[in-house]
């Protein structure tokens, strides 16, 4: 690896403190230029807290942070891509990025791309700088777009070119790909690709050991505020995750339940893209969640999916995936209150649910719905970790709006225990990182008996061993009679943690599936499986079987 250069920016000895959690007890890092460099590890190991320093946000109790000149002899400046950007959903992109910092005309020259002092605001130089910065990394993005119409890729490449348009030397970015659909993946990974060559130094943070092994020059591991020396790559996944947990990757989570595909749901006989004949929705079985005949409309991006049956029995995981933009996103708006069902019925325990719904109404309902957004639609950033523990039990903790410390504290640390994670429970629930409030937000809704769970994008942000316990604590509540759905857009998710499997691709749905089916469960995915064919092979098996 040619670092003859030297670092663009150096990090030594750091170590943080908040209360009584010791964030950073010794982290060190250096960030060359022209290079990607993985951060990893577990959730709560340091990663946020280290970010947030390197980017000068807050301050370290102890070490160093050394800025060495860049190319053009200047300190280098930085740039972070959060994890969950937030956008002005009424305005376009290209105002968005440049809200509080709009080029101006009038007094005064230029300085650098944008001339910042005069009395009117310059629109056409604005987007003009913008337009330059997407044709020079070859960013795939409409600026015009309103940004409440964006889809979840085009938010990170919004949240990107809002970081490049200041001209980084340094650019950090936290994990850039979760919860997104391969192909999307993909148009982020080329990106930085590009940034690479350009000469920007690029801090990757990601759970996704693959990912980071592939496009990363050198990787840190940090465990518990320390980190390794780095790893100069090519580095295996395999490699990395052994250094992390001790363990080469991760199989279907263990319970003290025995599980096996299909012991809960179909049989191998009995899988393949046909109608879901078990469950059908006139069978007469009511237990559980069911579509029937399904039809969704979001007025906001004039989009529908279905119709489409399926449905999710008690006592077992199912899951539907697929493209987010094939349908799931719009399950997730129906869920959060954003769109409706136009046609056919989604019911609970057969009791029909409303044609808009809001969680709160669908958990009077018998089903606990946790989205794929965890910080925006289920997490009080500003509120503290035993406000945001207790949302849940708020009159049992506080009868009579009378605050009992004990039972408060009780729920908190319970909660905090499911985990494993170790937080004050007085610090502001935003100072914790991702995968923290993650799991603490995860622990509080599926402490909460129901008839039904609904869960979008489980394992987007967790590291391996929080979706272990995450996959734990989903087949515990199976096994306990619940009614599992997980909405995911990612294969190798729904393959891990379900019990049968549904497609959905350009809005029609495709299943059951088990498990072990990948090759027909990746082929309905992409949309080139013909259910039909199936269908007539089955038939015609059937005949055979008659006649003999």
């Amino acid at each position: 690896m040619n670092t003859a250069g030297g670092p663009l920016l150096t990090a030594a000895h750091l170590r943080k403190t908040y209360g009584t959690v010791q964030a950073l007890t010794d982290a060190s890092i250096e960030l060359y230029a022209g290079q990607i460099h993985g951060l990893v590890g577990e959730n709560g190991a340091g990663k946020s807290t280290l970010m947030r320093i390197l980017a000068e946000i807050e301050p370290a109790d102890e070490g160093t942070l050394t800025d060495h000149n860049g190319p053009t002899g200047s300190v280098p400046v930085r740039a972070v891509v959060p994890q969950y950007p937030r956008m002005a959903a009424g305005i376009p992109v290209w105002q968005n990025v440049l809200l509080g910092d709009e080029p101006r005309r009038g007094l005064f020259t230029r300085r650098g791309p944008f001339n910042r002092w005069g009395l009117f605001i310059d629109h056409r130089r604005g987007k003009e700088v913008l337009n330059h910065t997407v044709r020079r990394y070859g960013i795939d993005l409409n600026i015009d777009k309103r940004a409440g119409d964006l889809n979840g890729t085009e938010v990170r490449l919004a949240a990107l070119i809002a970081a490049l348009v200041r001209q980084p030397d340094i650019l950090i970015l936290d994990e850039p790909t979760v919860g997104l659909a391969e192909t999307d993946r993909e148009a982020i990974l080329s990106s930085l690709e590009s940034l690479r060559a350009d000469g920007l130094a690029i801090l990757y943070i990601s759970h996704d050991l693959k990912e980071v092994c592939r496009i990363a020059d050198r990787i840190t591991v940090i465990t518990n505020g320390r980190t390794a020396e780095a790893l100069e790559g090519p580095v295996s996944s395999k490699y990395l995750a052994e250094l992390m947990f001790g363990q080469p990757e991760i199989g279907r989570p263990e319970s003290d339940v025995q599980w096996s595909p299909g012991e809960h749901g179909r049989s191998d006989a009995d899988a393949g893209p046909f109608p879901d004949a078990a469950f059908h929705p006139d069978s007469g079985t009511d237990r559980g969640l069911r579509f029937v005949d399904t039809r969704i409309y979001d007025r906001m991006s004039d989009r529908s999916a279905g119709p489409f049956s399926c449905t999710a029995p008690a006592g077992s995981i199912t899951a539907v995936t697929g493209i987010r933009e094939s349908g799931l996103d719009l399950i997730e708006r129906y869920l959060s209150g954003e769109s409706r069902v136009i046609d056919g019925a989604v019911r609970v325990d057969g009791v029909r649910l409303p044609s808009h719904i809001n969680p709160a109404e669908l958990r009077k309902h018998g089903a606990v719905y946790i989205p794929s957004d965890r910080f925006d639609s289920a997490a009080a950033l500003d509120g503290s970790v035993e406000e945001n523990a207790i949302l849940q039990v708020r009159n049992w903790v506080h009868p009579g709006g009378i605050r009992t410390s004990k039972n408060s504290q009780g729920v908190t640390k319970n909660l905090l225990g499911r985990f494993g994670v170790t937080a004050s429970e007085s610090v502001p629930l935003g100072a914790l990182s991702g995968g923290t409030i993650q799991k603490l937000i995860l622990a509080r809704e599926l402490e909460q008996p129901a008839p039904a769970c609904i869960i979008a994008e489980p394992f987007a942000g967790l590291d391996l061993n929080s979706q272990k316990m995450l996959g734990d604590q989903l087949h515990r509540i199976a096994v306990g009679g619940t009614a599992v759905l997980v909405l995911s857009s990612s294969l190798e998710s729904v393959v891990t943690v379900a019990d049968r499997i549904f497609v959905l691709a350009s809005g029609a749905l495709t299943g059951p599936f088990l498990p072990h089916q990948t090759s027909e469960i990746s082929r309905a995915f992409a949309g080139t499986w013909n259910p039909a064919a199936q269908d007539r092979g089955v038939q015609n098996s059937a005949r055979q079987e008659t006649s003999e």
